[in-house]
């Protein structure tokens, strides 16, 4: 992955309107997407990325 990600948003996901729960499941997994891609971009920056196993 070649990417400079500096920050990262999920907008407009209301639990109390989502009755069956998948809306908020997804804007979760969205948010952890995007932090784990944010963390790999600041690791790569900080040049603390551990070698590929």
């Amino acid at each position: 992955r070649d990417l400079d990600l500096v920050g990262g948003d999920v907008v407009e996901v209301s639990p109390p309107f989502d009755m069956s729960g998948n809306t908020a499941l997804v804007g979760v997994t969205m948010m952890w997407e995007i932090l784990c891609l944010l963390a790999e971009s600041v690791a790569k920056r900080k040049g603390r990325l551990p070698a590929a196993a």
